[in-house]
């Protein structure tokens, strides 16, 4: 199995406890009450917002947070799918933990006080928000047998104790949450998240949260198909990472080509045996994302030769301190 390095001692902006990233896309109706909901949360915070490329009027309104202090506004360029907000705003947080929160208010912000107050206590790299510890919300029974198959599966290929693999509520330490190479783009994240997590030898603990979940006729995206992405992604990342046949050096510049973030050059700031961690600038501020340079579904990058990557920055730039 593999392990993450060990803790680093670069914990984020000192400042900030918590980054809380908000995927949205045509959520006009419910944005600017769960925005506000977010706000009041008693803990020194920062704000992702990142926008899908929104018709409905949700476009506008993350568009005039911008130089709001304390929130971070990003508009994508292309929809490419949830999974590529969320990945987005994880290679943008500088807090020392980081969790995702919808804008459909089917979930309390609330609770996410409760999930950091686990992971402190116990001292957790990750703490997920289960919405069926203390009650079975209230679900077509087709979806919940989906959930609980998806459940059972992970259950026995991860060997975790987990009773909601999908939740949207995944506390994580910015370090450890940095250091997993996605692909996905769309919902199967919520996936791959924990399937990367496990692969890495990381704990995931559960605490229950409320959950009131909207139905196809008040907004709900999810769809019949997404279950079926959602197992192969179960059965996809299973597979252990290879290491790398010949990994770039510290310095070398990638460009990434694929989304959310290509095409752009990127700056290798530290190898490990199966990736590489590497950083660029985003929205106004330094990125930092783990990838696998060569082929990959959403890892594609062109490794320029460490000379080259010298010639071009001459000498080359220092990655800023996230």
């Amino acid at each position: 199995m593999e392990r993450f390095p060990a803790a680093r001692p670069d914990s984020g902006d000192a400042a900030c406890k918590l980054t809380i990233i908000i995927p949205v896309y045509n959520e006009a109706a419910t944005f600017s009450t769960l925005l506000d909901e977010v706000r009041a949360l008693d803990v020194a915070k920062e704000i992702i917002v990142v926008d899908n490329v929104s018709t409905d009027g949700t476009r506008e309104l993350v568009a005039a947070l911008d130089g709001e202090p304390g929130i971070v506004s990003v508009l994508q360029s292309a929809n490419h799918g949830k999974g590529s907000s969320v990945r987005v705003g994880l290679a943008l947080a500088r807090g020392e933990w980081v969790v995702v929160q919808d804008a459909d208010l089917e979930y309390t912000p609330e609770d996410i006080l409760r999930l950091l107050a686990e992971a402190e206590a116990r001292g957790l790299d990750a703490v997920f928000g289960s919405r069926l510890l203390d009650a079975r919300p209230d679900v077509p029974w087709h979806h919940a047998l989906g959930r609980d198959a998806l459940n059972l599966l992970f259950r026995l290929l991860y060997g975790a104790r987990m009773t909601d693999v999908a939740t949207c509520y995944k506390l994580m330490r910015r370090g450890v949450a940095q250091d997993l190479v996605l692909d996905s783009l769309g919902f199967d994240l919520d996936y791959e998240i924990p399937c990367r997590l496990r692969r890495g030898g990381v704990t995931i603990a559960e605490v229950p949260v409320q959950y009131d979940p909207r139905t196809l006729e008040t907004g709900k995206k999810l769809r019949w198909t997404d279950g079926l992405v959602a197992l192969r992604a179960i059965l996809r990342y299973r597979r252990r990472m290879r290491d790398l046949d010949t990994p770039p050096a510290v310095g070398d510049l990638l460009t990434l080509t694929a989304p959310p973030f290509g095409p752009r050059e990127a700056t290798v700031v530290r190898v490990e045996r199966t990736h590489v961690v590497a950083e660029f600038e985003l929205a106004g501020r330094t990125a930092r994302v783990a990838i696998r340079p060569g082929p990959g579904p959403a890892s594609r990058v062109a490794v320029a030769p460490r000379s080259a990557a010298r010639e071009a920055t001459d000498p080359p730039a220092q990655p800023a301190p996230s």
